[in-house]
């Protein structure tokens, strides 16, 4: 494991302290800040199901299900999987 050192800051009386600031504060070159980012970001509302595909809110998280077994999928083989899971198959040459 590579060790990097952390530098701190210190204030005017020699304590050290670690600035803290709000995602507004943090600006990127389009003038946009964190906060616009984030909040741009894909969530259930701007998600389409596709064929076989269900998308249910579930408090803070989204359940994504399929309801057909498509050519690349299949059931879990190992302990790991809950009913339901599938695997997708990826071959690489």
């Amino acid at each position: 494991m590579a060790l990097y050192p952390v530098r701190m800051l210190k204030d005017e009386n020699g304590k050290h302290f670690v600035p803290i600031c709000g995602a507004n504060s943090l600006v990127y070159d389009d003038q946009t800040t964190l906060q616009e980012k984030l909040d741009a970001k894909l969530d259930e509302a701007n998600l389409e199901a596709g064929d076989g595909i269900t998308l249910t809110p579930n408090g803070d998280k989204l359940v994504i299900s399929a309801s057909v077994n498509y050519a690349g999928t299949e059931a879990p083989t190992d302990d790991f999987g809950n009913d339901g899971d599938l695997y997708i198959l990826v071959e690489s040459e």
